[in-house]
């Protein structure tokens, strides 16, 4: 059996298709992950290229009024103790709330995480998509490697592994 002319063009024009939509789904999901916040203690613009240019980075999404953020923060103290900070970039990113709120709360529980401002600046889509308190991590370029909504014992090794897969190559031996 063989393809009549307008078969071949229809083929064509829906390979053509599978492949627009591949690169705005590719397109689509690096702005979907894009960060310009301001960090509450210093008031530097951060980003997420500036944060994951030569190390993985973990950001954590999160909101001070929320009581499951609140509930999940002793799991992020044991996760942040347990960072080679040298080795790997962690901020937090508050939203739903003022970012003044988030910092006298983790002053309230002795933590320090860097906090972004959420609510000013520009978050992509994609970190709010998954509700809070959601952790994700990048690879070093920036790289998305998966996200987080585990509340309990095992957020701290589930981070972990997905740093693993977010180190260099040259690292992992």
């Amino acid at each position: 059996m063989t393809m009549t002319k307008l078969g071949k063009r229809m083929l064509l024009l829906a390979l053509l298709a599978a492949v627009l939509c591949t690169a705005q789904a590719a397109w689509a999901g690096s702005e979907k992950y894009a960060f310009r916040l301001t960090e509450a203690s210093s008031d530097t613009t951060l980003e997420l290229d500036q944060l994951t240019e030569d190390k993985p980075l973990i950001f954590l999404v999160w909101s001070p009024e929320c009581p499951h953020c609140q509930r999940h923060m002793p799991y992020v103290a044991a996760l942040y103790k347990k960072l080679d900070l040298e080795q790997v970039n962690f901020v937090t990113c508050s939203v739903d709330a003022p970012v003044r709120e988030a910092v006298e709360y983790l002053e309230s529980k002795n933590l320090s995480f860097p906090v972004l401002d959420g609510n000013k600046g520009e978050l992509g889509s994609g970190f709010t998509s998954q509700g809070w308190p959601t952790t994700f991590v990048f690879a070093p370029g920036g790289r998305f490697v998966g996200w987080c909504d585990t509340s309990g014992p095992n957020y701290v090794t589930e981070v972990l592994d997905m740093l693993e897969h977010a180190r260099p190559e040259s690292t992992q031996q």
